[in-house]
């Protein structure tokens, strides 16, 4: 009798617990996780990742240039060099030396342009330099590279030879068009002044170019070419195959830019960019990838 006291003391003093209650609890849901990853910064929806391999190779070519430039600068300023000399080692080298690097960059969207810094900066470069006052140790490469010794140069020639090679860069980027547009712009072009000075001989009518330079210009800029594209072929960036055809090809550019050459002389116009307008357009037409069916 008492323990039926006791429980219904208990069973008072307790209150029934509430069947929704305990609904409620149970079925709540768990907090969601937001697992979105954020949106990568693009440019026409194409991912810009930066590959940390590809910015220490640009540091890499940026220490080479430095030191290039800066070893042809010192032996122009002892007057162990001319200026004309260094001019045309610098044109003829830099940039096939500069695109033969183009293969170990990666593959991502961002590698172009973090090869574009190198010709940028070497333009920002002259454009100091050719701004400076003579006196000036920031001009002494405008007159390395000058015919006259005059810094101011280095805002003509030497800067479009900078602006052709960004744009290369930026538009053909490890292409076989690039590499015909680069050995005709720099091996072509420089190796027709040299040739054409030294040598000399016959003169093309009403022009102050020579048979002889022209020729080299075709020589060199074919040879440029096909080492350089052998080159990319091995790292498999080309598909061209090594056949007579593909020769002609490359001949065929070489020519053509050598008659604009020619023609930019006469009216004028800067070489630097003519002859990379017309060997890299040509080039694209006949050395694309779409185009080629040798």
């Amino acid at each position: 009798m008492s323990s039926m006291v006791k429980a219904a003391f208990v069973s008072a003093a307790m209150p029934p617990l509430r069947a929704g209650r305990i609904a409620l609890r149970t079925n709540r849901r768990p907090a969601r996780l937001d697992v979105r990853q954020p949106r990568p910064r693009t440019i026409m929806h194409l991912p810009l990742a930066v590959n940390v391999e590809d910015v220490k190779l640009t540091g890499a070519i940026m220490g080479t240039v430095v030191l290039w430039l800066g070893l042809w600068e010192r032996l122009t300023s002892l007057k162990l060099v001319p200026s004309s000399t260094t001019r045309k080692v610098i044109h003829i080298t830099c940039g096939p030396a500069f695109i033969a690097l183009w293969p170990f960059y990666s593959a991502s969207l961002s590698a172009r342009l973090m090869a574009a810094v190198v010709p940028m900066t070497f333009a920002l470069v002259l454009l100091i330099s050719g701004l400076s006052a003579e006196a000036s140790p920031r001009s002494a490469l405008g007159k390395a590279l000058s015919r006259s010794g005059s810094p101011s140069e280095a805002l003509q020639g030497p800067m479009l030879y900078s602006v052709s090679l960004l744009g290369m860069t930026l538009l053909l980027f490890q292409t076989p068009a690039a590499v015909v547009g680069v050995a005709n712009m720099c091996v072509g072009d420089g190796l027709a002044e040299v040739v054409g000075r030294t040598v000399g001989g016959i003169k093309w009518p009403s022009s102050n170019k020579s048979l002889a330079g022209s020729t080299a210009f075709v020589g060199g800029a074919v040879l440029a070419s096909l080492l350089l594209l052998e080159w990319f072929q091995s790292f498999g960036l080309t598909s061209l195959p090594q056949t007579n055809s593909c020769v002609l090809r490359v001949a065929a550019v070489a020519v053509v830019s050598a008659a604009v050459e020619l023609i930019a002389g006469d009216l004028g116009a800067d070489d630097n960019v003519s002859v990379a307008l017309a060997a890299g357009l040509l080039g694209s037409l006949l050395l694309g990838e779409a185009a080629v069916a040798l």
